[in-house]
């Protein structure tokens, strides 16, 4: 049996605004007059409001959950303790034996008020994670902008690399070519459709004959390569063609090379002479 605090039988319309009135009771939505009632009330024992309690405090538990936890500036929480320190304490009111006549519209017009603030606390709270998931999308598009810079700056610098080796390459094939001489070689007779040329790089110490339909040679002879400056020949080595007629032939060499300078191929013994004593078969021109 339930009672209020005047020991009187509650009506099944008083039993149930109390029940509302529990409702709001964890939410802060109470009169200090209602306070008490409910108070008194619980102190009943009232299984059907200590239900209806339990689920207020859970849906608090869930409100508190779904807020931001913000922490509140140096100066505002000082002007919080000033107004509590402020504040008169609370007069008590004498006991009602019955609520006012428009107590159940009082007490819906509070709780759609406490519904309001509710639905404005979750729609604060969807806002600030709204604006913490745009922030951090933020975050992430400037520092893939800056990755993004970062690569590239590097392939800038990749490809400025790779711009001067390609430069030095082709001023070392220049400096090459200038310090080196290609020259085509001619024959007669037995050897005028023989095709030869001697490249001579002063700048690379190299020497190369490329020559084709060049004749085999009778055992005991050989061909002898020769560079000719001023009239005075220096042995390049000696060579043998393949089966083909074909010459490919490669001498490191230290050279000179002034202007006027010639190339010629004579007919040796085998392994050479110092200078040449056989007919030359092929000369530049």
């Amino acid at each position: 049996m339930t009672m209020d605090e005047r020991g009187r039988e509650l009506s099944e319309q008083e039993h149930a605004e109390l029940t509302d009135l529990v409702l709001l009771a964890p939410l802060g939505g109470l009169l200090p007059d209602e306070q008490r009632r409910v108070a008194l009330h619980a102190s009943e024992g009232c299984a059907r409001c200590e239900a209806a309690l339990r689920e207020a405090h859970a849906a608090l538990d869930v409100l508190a959950l779904a807020a931001p936890e913000l922490e509140p500036s140096p100066r505002a929480r000082d002007a919080v303790v000033a107004a509590l320190e402020a504040a008169a304490p609370l007069r008590a009111l004498p006991l009602r034996t019955a609520p006012p006549r428009d107590a159940h519209r009082s007490f819906a017009q509070r709780f759609a008020a406490v519904a309001a603030g509710l639905a404005l606390l979750l729609s604060a709270a969807s806002l600030f994670v709204a604006l913490r998931e745009g922030r951090e999308t933020r975050q992430a598009l400037a520092l893939a902008d800056a990755q993004a810079l970062q690569r590239i700056a590097a392939e800038g610098q990749q490809r400025e690399a790779l711009a001067q080796r390609v430069g030095a390459f082709e001023q070392e094939i220049q400096t090459r070519v200038a310090a080196s001489v290609s020259l085509a070689l001619a024959g007669e007779a037995s050897f005028g459709t023989a095709n030869a040329r001697v490249v001579m790089d002063a700048a690379g110490q190299q020497v190369l004959l490329l020559a084709s339909r060049i004749p085999p040679l009778p055992e005991g002879r050989t061909y002898q390569l020769w560079v000719i400056v001023s009239g005075a020949p220096r042995s390049l080595g000696v060579f043998a063609p393949d089966r083909e007629g074909r010459v490919v032939y490669v001498q490191s060499e230290p050279l000179e090379l002034p202007s006027g300078v010639q190339a010629a191929v004579s007919i040796e013994p085998s392994g050479g002479v110092p200078q040449p004593t056989g007919p030359i078969v092929l000369v530049s021109r």
